[in-house]
């Protein structure tokens, strides 16, 4: 008799629980995102400061970090679990569904948003010309004719440079390592630098007497990457950016990492409130 009475009282509980979710549900209260007791799981390289990496005493640092801890806090979900994947890997990861989705910089192309779903742009990408702290600013890259100007072999940079060196009339000097790019504008080797802008305000984190002279935002943007089948999970997530962007949050992130403000004309700065996904790419539509 005592197991029918609790066979019945189970069910009894199980029938009005189900209808308080209906109840909640028909009323518009909010309901636990999936996974919602679990940390957020995002893949990412950690060998690309000021992104991701370990400090030496292993704790794992940087933008990407800081955002994912900001998202996991907005969905509710109990802390990140950054599972360290090598750049190669991270598509493959991601499919394999070792992680809910990628918080690196990876830039949207048309090919690889055949291939997953895209948030709406976060960040733009761009080109930092790295100046002597002692010269003024440029007002234009017209200031650079006549002049020796340093990229790193085999950047964005160094494709920049040779589709505009003749058209802008400076000198090329082809370096082999970001890292001595500021050296050989304070060594006056070179005028100024050009870099992918957040090394370039790297640079200048660490090397006092250069400064980031202008920027030069190039259209290239970075988005989150999800599964091409989770499509709901990507629309929240990419509410959550709106809303760090529009209450300053991201903003403030990225001037803790790079030591300045978004440039203007970042999508950073800007928000597609009428759809999801990047414009103009597959995965893009109407909210």
């Amino acid at each position: 008799m005592r197991i029918v009475r609790s066979v019945l009282l189970l069910a009894l509980a199980l029938t009005v629980g189900a209808a308080d979710a209906r109840a909640q549900a028909a009323a518009g209260a909010p309901t636990a995102e999936p996974g919602a007791f679990r940390p957020l799981t995002v893949g990412s390289d950690l060998t690309f400061p000021p992104f991701a990496f370990r400090r030496p005493d292993g704790t794992i640092a940087g933008f990407s970090v800081d955002v994912a801890w900001e998202m996991a806090k907005r969905l509710g979900r109990p802390g990140v679990d950054m599972i360290e994947t090598p750049v190669a890997g991270l598509f493959p990861g991601l499919n394999a569904k070792r992680y809910e989705f990628i918080a690196a910089p990876i830039v949207v192309s048309q090919e690889r948003a055949q291939q997953m779903l895209f948030t709406e742009p976060y960040m733009s990408m761009g080109l930092g010309v790295l100046v002597h702290s002692d010269d003024a600013d440029l007002k234009s890259l017209d200031e650079l004719k006549g002049k020796t100007v340093a990229v790193v072999r085999g950047s964005a940079a160094d494709g920049w440079a040779a589709e505009n060196a003749g058209k802008l009339g400076f000198e090329v000097q082809k370096l082999d390592r970001a890292a001595d790019a500021p050296y050989v504008v304070v060594d006056r080797k070179v005028y100024a630098a050009i870099l992918d802008l957040p090394l370039a305000l790297q640079a200048v984190k660490q090397v006092k007497l250069v400064r980031n002279g202008f920027t030069v935002l190039t259209g290239r943007v970075v988005a989150f990457a999800f599964r091409q089948d989770d499509v709901a999970f990507r629309n929240r997530v990419e509410l959550i950016v709106e809303d760090m962007k529009r209450d300053g949050a991201l903003a403030g992130i990225y001037q803790a990492w790079f030591g300045a403000k978004p440039p203007e004309g970042s999508v950073m700065l800007t928000i597609d409130a009428a759809s999801y996904g990047p414009a103009g790419f597959p995965g893009h539509g109407p909210k």
